[in-house]
């Protein structure tokens, strides 16, 4: 591409993660980092907050402001506040080149249905794409991890986002199988404040349950941490602080991981006997935000049977892999979903 067509033309990657959007530009690489949130005046209609700003009101704001969160589960649930939200990051990163045209690629996920795919892709013209490209999230995430995809021989990929876990067979730069559950990254924090209220009668914000899941919560039985966290009794409403430990949540750990050995379990049984030779031989790749949970690896492991391994950066295994999809898009092209 000439210095003139770079000019007037521009490359855009958006992994559309339920709580994180991220935005990739080729001179900039991964340049936005933002939760998928924003508040609005309920009368007015006026955007007050986005990204970190409006996911820190939740629960704390005035009776006239509505905090949003309109992409969940890779998909478009609410089309003018997705298009309010995108307007504002695209506008961060984009250059300020009049009329500069926009081929953006985002991601969907593997089980994404004609009417999501082309609200999707009503959005990003909305927006201002000139050209729209999807690309399922286990295939994005393959790419980013370094998967030589275009191989005949079979790659299991296990892609935890927080909206919806998918399990994908890659095989020559395609997905050959893939399972879907919505018992994702959002829900497992969810059966942790259930936890907490069922066994203690506590309460804490989903933030707190967040913080419990990312610092205390491990797959490794020997392992045992404490911390202490605020919160309220649920019968009688008062403030309270208690000291949790690894120990009164694993029951529900253990739970929501027994669905994703089921997702992978289930998914292997519609797959030629060769690929599951080949994915016996190269193990299983873990991404996305899920995939940093203590003892995940040798939990799986020990479970499936076949090695388990977690990719580099797993959170940003889907923007990379957009991105590098964009750089190199004619020879992609055969992969993606396209749309004009």
């Amino acid at each position: 591409m000439s210095s003139i067509s770079r000019l007037f033309s521009q490359q855009i990657g958006i992994d559309l993660g339920s709580s994180m959007i991220r935005i990739w530009t080729p001179s900039e690489g991964v340049l936005l980092r933002e939760p998928a949130f924003l508040a609005v005046e309920t009368v007015s209609k006026k955007v007050v907050a986005v990204g970190a700003e409006a996911a820190a009101m939740r629960g704390r704001v005035l009776k006239g402001v509505v905090v949003l969160q309109p992409i969940k589960e890779g998909m478009v649930y609410d089309f003018h506040s997705a298009q309010a939200l995108l307007r504002i990051y695209l506008q961060r990163v984009t250059s300020k080149v009049p009329f500069a045209s926009k081929k953006i690629m985002a991601s969907v996920p593997a089980n994404k249905t004609e009417v999501s795919q082309q609200i999707l892709s009503d959005l990003l013209y909305s927006v201002g794409a000139s050209e729209v490209y999807t690309v399922s999230q286990p295939l994005a995430a393959s790419i980013g991890a370094g998967v030589p995809i275009a191989d005949a021989s079979g790659t299991i990929l296990l892609q935890l986002g927080s909206g919806v876990v998918e399990a994908a067979v890659i095989s020559l730069g395609s997905m050959i199988a893939s399972a879907t559950t919505y018992k994702a990254g959002d829900y497992f924090t969810e059966r942790l404040q259930y936890e907490l209220r069922r066994k203690k009668e506590f309460t804490v914000a989903f933030e707190t349950a967040e913080k419990l899941k990312r610092s205390l919560v491990s797959l490794d039985k020997s392992v045992q941490k404490n911390l202490l966290v605020a919160g309220k009794d649920s019968i009688k409403g008062n403030p309270r602080e208690i000291k949790v430990n690894t120990q009164d949540l694993a029951a529900q750990t253990l739970k929501v991981f027994d669905e994703y050995e089921y997702l992978i379990k289930d998914m292997l049984t519609t797959i030629p006997p060769e690929l599951t030779v080949d994915i016996v031989d190269k193990g299983i790749l873990v991404s996305g935000g899920g995939a940093d949970l203590d003892g995940l690896s040798q939990h799986l492991t020990d479970r499936l049977g076949v090695p388990v391994s977690i990719v580099d950066d797993p959170a940003e295994a889907v923007i990379k892999g957009i991105g590098t999809a964009l750089e190199n898009l004619d020879e992609f092209k055969q992969s993606l979903g396209y749309s004009r």
